[in-house]
């Protein structure tokens, strides 16, 4: 209630970089509560708003939430097109750290369709760019990626190689969920 009203009060006032964040923060409430639709409509218009202000960075940001939404949905093309919007502004503005999680995004949709090729290449541009702008957390995530990758096409001593990379860089720099997740990997 107290966003919703910061929402109100931002714009009483004509802040519209105010009200496009908080409605953002809402839909981040409600997909973290698993109320996809509610998050998709907040998202958008948080979308909306940014495009209005020509605020390229939100509006890859906002495109990546929205992506996120359908990739949980399991709409995976609807996912991937949202993800390649958001890559194109991100590299138009060079922002590494967004190419480097569009990267990853998309290799994640390939993977759910078993495009295991394409995964495994959008990774690895995900994890180089990760490893040159000193991204740990990213980098431990995008191993077990590349991990996973690995262990459905049997190919175990490579998955395994990558897993306990990315277990070791989780526990170095205290992250663990993305341990646990390489554990899982490993196991």
């Amino acid at each position: 209630s107290y966003l919703f009203r910061a929402f109100q009060i931002a714009e009483s006032i004509g802040d519209t970089r105010g009200s496009a964040s908080n409605l953002n923060v809402i839909g981040t409430i409600y997909y973290r509560q698993l109320e996809y639709d509610k998050a998709l409509e907040y998202y958008q218009k948080a979308l909306t708003i940014q495009e209005k202000l020509s605020n390229k960075k939100q509006i890859a940001a906002h495109l990546n939430d929205i992506g996120n939404i359908y990739f949980v949905q399991k709409k995976y093309n609807e996912a991937f097109a949202k993800y390649q919007k958001s890559l194109s502004i991100y590299t138009e503005i060079k922002d590494k750290e967004g190419i480097a999680r569009q990267h990853n995004s998309i290799g994640e949709v390939h993977y759910k369709q078993q495009d295991y090729k394409q995964a495994l290449s959008f990774f690895e541009q995900s994890l180089a760019i990760k490893k040159e702008i000193g991204n740990k957390l990213g980098i431990s995530v995008t191993l077990n990626n590349i991990a996973l990758i690995y262990q459905k096409q049997q190919d175990y001593p490579q998955s395994i190689t990558f897993a306990q990379k990315s277990f070791d860089l989780a526990m170095e720099i205290k992250a663990p969920a993305e341990a646990k997740n390489a554990m899982q990997t490993l196991y």
